[in-house]
C-alpha cells in the first residue's frame, strides 16, 4: 500500500471514528503514525510508544512540537508548525526529526497530508536508520533526506540521456556554504547538522514554483556542506529562469538561522552554475564547470553570491586545471625554489632574520605565488610541499651558520592546512632534528584570521609548538576580528604589521601605533610589512616599532644573493 493510498483510507477511517482500526491499518507499513486535532496529538500507533520511548498517556493531547524538533522552523521560509516537514511536490517524503523521551535524535522519512474538515492532519513516517540509508531502491542522505553522491550519479545520467534525446537543457548549481567549518569548529557538529537540515529545507522552498512540465529536479548532498541542484529546462528563456530561482534561493537563506531560542546563526551561501550542452557534454566537465564557477562567487567575496561558467571562464579553468596538473610534478622535479627577504633593526639597521618565500619555476616561466599557493592549498599539495619548505629553509639556515655567520631567524608561513595537521608538532620535531638547526632560530608564521578559526584548539597547538622551542608570529595582524582578552592567551612572540597600514603610514598611524603599543605591552616584537620608502620607515621608527622588512632594504633573494649579502655586512663571526 502506497503512501498515498494509506492516507486516504486512514482519512476514511478517521471520519466514521473507527481509531482503532486506524492503529491495526499501519502497523505492517509505517514505523510512525500520528493524526493531530488542530495541532495537538489525538491519536498515535503503538510503534511510536515503543519508537521514542513515551506511553501513549503521555502524548495525548499535547502539541506536535513536544516530540518533534521544532528549532530553526522558520515559519516565513520553513516548514509550518502544524506539519513540520511536509513533502515538496516532487518528493516521495522529507526526513524530520523526532526526540525521544530520553533526548535521543530520531531521523523519520515522513509524509503527511493537509488538514481534513475535522481540523486533522495525518503524518506517516519510516525511521530512517544513520547506517542504512537505502529507502526504496534509493540511496539518501539520512541526515537531509535528500540524495547522496551515489544516487545523484544514477539520475543525473538518466537526466542527461533524456535532455539529448528532447533537445533540453540541463542546469546544475553548485551550492556550498560559506565559513561551514567554523560553525563545526566553534558550535559543534550537532548545530552543524542542524543548519545543513534547515539548508536543505529552504532549498526545497527555492525550487518551488515550477510548472508541472519542469518538475523532476533534484537536490542531493555530495557530502560536507556541499549540494546540487539538477534542473532540467526548455532552452527558451533559461537564464533568466535560472537567475531568478538563484536569487530566490540567496534571498531565503539570508534570514538567520534559528538553532533554539538563544542561538540564530546567520548564513550565507556561494552558487556556481553550468549548463548542458553549452559547455560542457559530460556529468564530469558539468559538475567541475560548476564548482569553478561556484569558487569564482566566493572569490567575489560578497556575503551571498552566484556565478554562471562562462566561454571565458572555460579558457581560465582549462588553464586552471593545466596549472594543477604541473603542479603535482613540480615537487618531483625541483621546480620550487626558496628566496629570502631580509628583516632589519630600525634603530641600528642591524639584519635580525629572514623569511623564506616560495617561488616556482615552472617549464614555462617563473608563476607569481599568488597564483599557485592557493591552488597548493586547495588541492592538498601544500601539505607535501610545506613540508619540503620547512626542510629546506632550516638547512639552509644551518649551512649559513656553518659558514660561520651568527645565527638567525628564518620565519616561514604555516598555511590553514599544514597548521590544521594533527602531527605538525612531531613534524617540525623531525625536521629540526634531521636538519640540526637549534629550534630558536625558526620562526613559524601563522595569519591573524586562522588563529581565530578555534580559539582553544590554536591556543593549544602553540602553546605544544612553544614548548619545542620554537618563534611563533601573528601575520597580517590588524587585517582580522582579534579579540584581545584571546590575543593576550596566545604563546606568540612577534605580530607582523600589515602592509596596508604601512602604505598609508605617514598619514594614518593610529592603528600601527595601537598595534606596537599593544604588542610591547605583550613583550612581544613588532614587525612592519611592505616597507618600501625612508618616509614610512621614519614614521615607524618613531612610533617604536622593531624591525622592518620590504623593498626598501631589499627584495626577497636567492640563497646565494643571501650568503653575499651576510658577507658583505661582515656576520662572520
Amino acid at each position: 500500500m502506497g503512501h498515498t493510498i494509506a492516507i486516504k483510507v486512514i482519512a476514511d477511517h478517521l471520519q466514521k471514528g473507527q481509531e482503532n482500526q486506524i492503529k491495526e491499518l499501519i502497523r505492517p507499513m509505517y514505523d510512525l503514525l500520528i493524526i493531530t486535532i488542530d495541532g495537538r496529538i489525538r491519536i498515535i500507533n503503538p510503534v511510536v510508544e515503543k519508537l521514542l520511548g513515551f506511553r501513549e498517556e503521555e502524548l495525548i493531547g499535547r502539541p506536535l512540537e513536544h516530540i518533534f524538533k521544532m528549532e530553526g522552523v522558520d515559519p516565513d521560509v520553513d516548514e509550518p508548525v502544524d506539519s513540520p516537514q511536509r513533502p515538496a511536490p516532487d518528493s516521495d517524503g522529507l526526513i524530520t526529526v523526532c526526540l525521544a523521551k530520553n533526548g535521543q535524535e530520531v531521523p523519520i522519512l515522513l509524509h503527511s497530508v493537509d488538514s481534513q474538515e475535522n481540523g486533522a492532519t495525518i503524518l506517516l513516517g519510516r525511521r530512517i536508520h544513520r547506517d542504512a540509508s537505502l529507502y526504496n531502491g534509493q540511496q539518501i542522505d539520512p541526515l537531509t533526506g535528500v540524495p547522496n553522491r551515489l544516487e545523484f550519479t544514477k539520475k543525473f545520467s538518466k537526466k542527461l540521456e533524456k535532455a539529448k534525446k528532447s533537445g533540453s537543457i540541463v542546469v546544475l548549481m553548485y551550492l556550498d556554504l560559506n565559513n561551514f567549518k567554523s560553525i563545526n569548529d566553534q558550535l559543534g557538529h550537532t548545530v552543524g547538522d542542524k543548519v545543513l537540515v534547515i539548508f536543505t529545507r529552504r532549498l526545497r522552498n527555492g525550487i518551488r514554483g515550477r510548472t508541472s512540465e519542469e518538475r523532476g529536479d533534484l537536490i542531493a548532498r555530495l557530502g560536507g556542506d556541499e549540494f546540487i541542484i539538477l534542473l532540467e529546462m526548455d532552452r527558451e528563456g533559461y537564464i533568466s529562469a535560472v537567475e531568478s530561482m538563484v536569487r530566490r534561493i540567496l534571498e531565503i537563506m539570508k534570514k538567520r538561522f534559528t538553532i533554539d531560542k538563544n542561538l540564530q546563526i546567520p548564513i550565507s551561501v556561494s552558487i556556481g552554475v553550468s549548463v548542458f550542452p553549452d559547455l560542457a557534454d559530460d556529468a564530469d566537465s558539468l559538475i567541475k564547470q560548476a564548482d569553478e564557477a561556484m569558487y569564482w562567487a566566493k572569490a567575489e567575496r560578497t556575503k551571498s553570491n552566484f556565478h554562471f561558467f562562462s566561454s571565458e571562464m572555460k579558457i581560465k579553468f582549462m588553464e586552471r586545471q593545466q596549472t594543477i596538473e604541473s603542479l603535482h610534478s613540480a615537487l618531483g622535479k625541483n621546480e620550487f625554489i626558496l628566496h629570502y627577504q631580509p628583516q632589519f633593526e630600525l634603530k641600528t639597521g642591524k639584519l635580525t632574520g629572514l623569511e623564506a618565500l616560495m617561488r616556482w619555476n615552472s617549464p614555462d616561466g617563473q608563476v607569481f605565488p599568488l597564483m599557485f599557493i592557493p591552488l597548493l592549498e586547495e588541492t592538498g599539495l601544500i601539505i607535501p610541499v610545506g613540508e619540503w619548505l620547512l626542510y629546506s629553509a632550516c638547512a639552509q639556515n644551518k649551512s649559513w651558520q656553518d659558514l660561520g655567520f651568527p645565527p638567525i631567524c628564518v620565519a616561514i608561513n604555516l598555511s590553514m592546512r599544514q597548521f590544521e595537521q594533527e602531527d605538525l608538532t612531531e613534524i617540525i620535531a623531525n625536521v629540526l632534528e634531521k636538519t640540526g638547526l637549534s629550534p630558536e632560530y625558526l620562526d613559524l608564521e601563522i595569519s591573524e584570521s586562522m588563529a581565530m578559526k578555534n580559539v582553544r584548539k590554536v591556543t593549544e597547538k602553540l602553546i605544544a609548538l612553544r614548548k619545542l622551542g620554537v618563534k611563533i608570529s601573528i601575520d597580517d595582524f590588524g587585517t582580522g576580528f582579534s579579540s584581545l582578552s584571546y590575543l593576550d592567551e596566545f604563546p606568540i612572540n612577534t605580530l607582523k604589521i600589515d602592509k596596508k597600514f604601512v602604505e598609508k603610514i605617514t598619514t594614518r598611524h593610529r592603528i600601527p601605533k595601537a598595534i606596537i603599543e599593544m604588542a610591547h605591552a605583550m613583550d612581544a616584537t613588532v614587525v612592519a610589512e611592505g616597507i618600501e620608502n625612508k618616509e614610512q620607515m621614519q614614521v615607524l621608527t618613531i612610533l617604536g616599532c622593531d624591525i622592518g622588512q620590504g623593498y626598501l632594504f631589499s627584495r626577497p633573494k636567492p640563497p646565494q644573493e643571501i650568503t653575499k649579502l651576510l658577507t658583505n655586512l661582515n656576520l662572520k663571526r
